[in-house]
Order: structure tokens, then sequence, then C-alpha cells
């Protein structure tokens, strides 16, 4: 009944509350990163962030100990 009423929002609800949720996977690395620079390292490069930020997540998930074990072997 409301759809007939206001169609156009009935369309723009369906279209908005269809998106899915996001992850919460980006917020921890987001955050993550937020600990990682400090007001005085400010002006650290991007590219340097996201490999530090990448490194932390494979030690924290254990992907580093994997590919150093296959190291030594």
């Amino acid at each position: 009944m409301q759809r007939q009423r206001w169609p156009r929002l009935s369309y723009m609800a369906i279209d908005i509350l269809s998106i899915p949720a996001m992850s919460d996977e980006p917020e921890r690395v987001f955050s993550g990163a937020r600990r990682t620079i400090s007001w005085e390292r400010g002006q650290m490069e991007p590219e340097t962030l996201e490999m530090i930020e990448c490194l932390k997540h494979w030690k924290r998930s254990r992907i580093l100990d994997i590919f150093l074990e296959s190291e030594d072997e």
C-alpha cells in the first residue's frame, strides 16, 4: 500500500536498504592504522603505511609464520 502512495521513496528505500553491510575487517585495518601513525608520524608515506598494516595483519593471522617456516626448510 505504501508503495503505491510513495513509489519513488519505495524504490529509494529498496536501493539503499539492499546495500550489504560492510565487513568488520576494513574497520579493524583503519583503526590499526590510526594506532600505527601517531600525530608525530603523520608524514609517513601511504605506501609505507600500507606495508606496515599488511605485515601486522599477516603476523596476526599467522601467514608470516607459515611463510617463514617454508623458508627454513
